[in-house]
């Protein structure tokens, strides 16, 4: 079994039923950082079976989020800003894990629970079939439900 240091399992976050709040730094252009608060992040994965008979999955992430420090970004600037922080931590995690011949986000499992043949087809010998190629799109919607106690207004 290999391990995997917290740093690297930064974008688990967003893939945990478990998480209720979590808070994420958001660089921006400024060079200063936004923090957004969201709560109960969620992450959906689609597997899908290629012709060639890989698989390859399709995840995507909703997270509404309150504004805690702004910098006097828009709304829709934290917004974009956020969903590529977002993104990087999934990609870097899913990464950190294939280095590791490590399955963080479970995508396996949901090919197992989706597809048990090609699932067994692909792990026969034990074999770990994950690649650079598996995780397919990767779509983080995030929505700002609230500016907390800044005054810009919220669509």
């Amino acid at each position: 079994m290999n391990w995997m240091s917290l740093n690297e399992l930064r974008g688990i976050r967003w893939a945990s039923e478990k998480i209720i709040r979590t808070t994420l730094q958001v660089p921006l252009d400024d060079g200063n950082t936004g923090a957004i608060t969201f709560r109960h992040p969620k992450m959906r994965v689609i597997p899908k079976v290629q012709s060639n008979g890989e698989a390859v999955f399709e995840v995507k992430v909703t997270a509404n989020g309150t504004v805690r420090e702004s910098f006097n970004a828009s709304i829709d600037v934290l917004e974009k800003k956020a969903a590529q922080a977002i993104e990087k931590e999934i990609r870097e995690t899913y990464l950190a894990g294939l280095a590791k011949h490590c399955d963080p986000f479970r995508l396996e499992e949901t090919l197992y629970r989706k597809y048990p043949g090609v699932f067994h087809k692909l792990t026969k010998g034990g074999f770990f079939f994950l690649n650079e190629r598996s995780l397919g799109s990767l779509q983080v919607k995030v929505h700002i439900i609230s500016t907390g106690k800044y005054k810009e207004t919220v669509k």
